[in-house]
């Protein structure tokens, strides 16, 4: 992780911090950065396979580790040297905000008053109670979700909201760990693109990574 301090986003009312933690010491992702035989080396290395970026795709795959005791060891058995192993030391807690696509899920409404050429933008949830003037401040920037790696906050959206449905009993996943292209790991999914792990809040052992550009 960046200076082995990833980022924690705080969010109000959604997965608490203790099983957040323990969903991310518990599992681990998989994902191949293969390119064709006869390809010439572009520099970011990505899987060509059609549907590599969606959700269950087999191209990425979320393990469940189940450590035996307390005093468990792992070998490293393959490592890359574009990927090196880099330790979580530390958290920087910082606050988050859902981005636009997300607004009317979380409750934020916003009023227009095309007249004045104002918006009024109010969410409760969030203590959000502003006048802005539209020609002023974009809506989108007022609320909107941080970008790089970090452990629970929102999901910040490349094509719009794409939380997928749990395939044992459709309900939507729920985020929890989002892994941007270039952060702390060295890595480009498709054009500068963000991938989002996610659970089923009903059936924790369903999870799946998936990713998307612009």
């Amino acid at each position: 992780m960046k200076n082995g301090t990833p980022r924690l986003r705080r969010r109000s009312g959604r997965t608490s911090l203790t099983a957040l933690v323990r969903f991310c010491l518990g599992h681990q992702l998989f994902y191949c950065v293969g390119q064709p035989l006869g390809v010439p080396d572009d520099g970011h290395p990505d899987c060509w396979a059609e549907g590599a970026w969606e959700p269950f795709a087999s191209e990425a795959v979320l393990t469940r580790v189940l450590p035996s005791g307390a005093n468990l060891v792992v070998d490293h058995l393959y490592s890359r040297e574009d990927f090196p192993p880099r330790p979580i030391v530390g958290w920087q807690q910082v606050s988050d905000l859902p981005d636009l696509e997300d607004h009317d899920a979380f409750g934020m409404v916003t009023t227009w008053d095309f007249a004045l050429r104002t918006a009024q933008v109010r969410c409760p949830e969030f203590a959000v109670d502003l006048l802005v003037g539209i020609d002023e401040v974009p809506i989108e920037t007022i609320a909107s979700a941080r970008g790089g790696d970090k452990l629970g906050g929102f999901p910040m959206w490349a094509q719009g909201n794409e939380i997928p449905n749990c395939p044992t009993c459709n309900a939507d996943m729920q985020f929890v760990f989002q892994i941007d292209s270039n952060d702390n790991v060295p890595f480009r999914f498709g054009d500068v693109g963000v991938g989002h792990i996610t659970q089923c809040p009903t059936h924790p052992d369903v999870v799946t990574f998936a990713w998307a550009c612009q």
